[in-house]
């Protein structure tokens, strides 16, 4: 079993490493977040982004599980196969979906905003699409499950309870607050409205429902091999994250067996991908966020770097090494995965953080755990001369010039671990293996 994990605050091109590697194997996994999640993948000059779906799905051989650890949208999940079958994709018979997932609904969304709207200028910066409620109900011992769809009364008892309860906070925040400066003020939840929709949901989801568990533990007894595709990124991750401008999953290494029901003890290969430089969405520290205004447009616009999820604009910054040593080290970090290179071809210079000076002047090289340490740090570059080289048709490190082998090299060195591809380009094509993992 080899692991996929984004190490930064998401947005690294784990789509197009899943895509590049996932025909190898028999079984990709999903074990977390939600339709907050953007995965793209371009194949030839279609473009395909995925939100609920494995990344695994686009590859014709392989088995693609939605496990227990994610929060599921039918409506999300129903837009995406609708486009993978115009494409020409067929899932039939090697998509399936959790029956311990729980299921993200229409009042969750109702709850997140009204969440963001309370904290006013302390707001997180959520995509807004309800996951954070979803998984708050799920630990509440409150959530609808996906094998809750299966039973008429346990689910009319459920939803009517957890209606209720959403109904008393909508009513409460309708009286003590001014909703005026609200694109879409909640309204209460209708609950015969919600019931029908668990209805659909049961009608669209019972093909693809199963004991997702025994699958994967059946594969591995089995000797087949199994990758595990994480969503968002480690800093994004509830519990080692820039707290509280994370989201609501275990997006390291623990929420891998947690979200799929497998023992660590099949762990064989855990992949960091790691853009080549670091970007976030939302609120939060971003310590080498590039102030310089034209820079920054310049690689917002090069990289397109606009959310998969939500088109909004990611703030950009240099490669971040002190934070990219912490989620190396806590994810156990096997192997680089490196992205966007291509994106820094035309800079004079580019540069790494290696060091932060903190607000009272002392000098850290490790990642400080509360937010207001981490926002006041002043990054410590260590600079190098750019590439000015267009390495987008190269097919081997040993075509990149020595400026970006030199570049490369400090990252791996720092990290203490060797490359497994680098990423040229948008394209599956445009990608250099580095070493085999199986």
């Amino acid at each position: 079993m080899d692991v996929i994990l984004g190490t930064q605050w998401g947005d690294e091109g784990k789509g197009k490493v899943v895509d590049y590697v996932a025909s190898t194997y028999d079984v990709v996994v999903r074990v977390q977040g939600g339709h907050n999640a953007g995965h793209t993948i371009h194949i030839g000059n279609k473009k395909h982004v995925l939100h609920i779906l494995p990344s695994g799905v686009v590859s014709e051989n392989t088995v693609n599980i939605i496990g227990n650890g994610t929060v599921v949208s039918v409506p999300s999940f129903i837009s995406e196969m609708a486009l993978l079958h115009n494409d020409g994709i067929n899932t039939q018979g090697r998509l399936f979906v959790s029956s311990r997932a729980h299921l993200v609904m229409s009042y969750h969304s109702v709850l997140d905003n009204m969440n963001e709207f309370l904290k006013g200028d302390a707001k997180i910066g959520t995509t807004g699409k309800g996951i954070g409620p979803a998984y708050a109900d799920k630990i509440a011992r409150e959530g609808i499950r996906v094998d809750d769809l299966l039973n008429i009364e346990v689910l009319e008892h459920k939803l009517k309870r957890r209606v209720q309860a959403v109904n008393q906070q909508v009513e409460s925040f309708l009286r003590n607050n001014d909703t005026s400066q609200m694109d879409n003020p909640p309204k209460p939840i209708d609950y015969s409205e919600v019931l029908n929709e668990a209805l659909g949901y049961g009608e669209v989801l019972s093909p693809y429902i199963a004991d997702t568990e025994y699958m994967v533990n059946e594969s591995v007894s089995q000797g087949e091999s199994i990758l595990v595709e994480g969503a968002q990124g480690a800093l994004l991750d509830i519990d080692f994250g820039t707290y509280p401008f994370v989201t609501s999953s275990s997006c390291m290494i623990g929420g891998v067996f947690s979200g799929s029901g497998v023992s660590p003890f099949h762990l064989t290969n855990v992949i960091g991908i790691t853009k080549a430089y670091t970007t976030r969405v939302g609120e939060g520290p971003h310590p080498t966020e590039i102030k310089d205004a034209e820079l920054s447009a310049y690689l917002t616009e090069v990289g397109n770097e606009y959310g998969a999820t939500t088109g909004r604009r990611r703030r950009v910054g240099w490669l971040d090494i002190v934070a990219l040593k912490y989620t190396y080290m806590i994810n156990g970090i096997t192997h680089i995965a490196l992205t966007k290179i291509d994106v820094l071809n035309d800079l004079d210079t580019v540069k790494i953080c290696v060091e932060y000076k903190l607000k009272d002047g002392t000098i850290v090289s490790k990642l400080p755990s509360h937010k207001d340490q981490l926002e006041g740090a002043e990054p410590i570059y260590k600079e190098f001369p750019g590439w000015k080289t267009d390495i987008t048709n190269a097919t081997s490190f040993d075509d990149f010039p020595q400026e970006l082998k030199n570049y490369l090299n400090f990252i791996s060195s720092e990290l203490g671990v060797p490359y497994f591809m680098l990423s040229i380009g948008a394209d599956r094509s445009q990608s250099i293996l580095m070493e085999e993992l199986r």
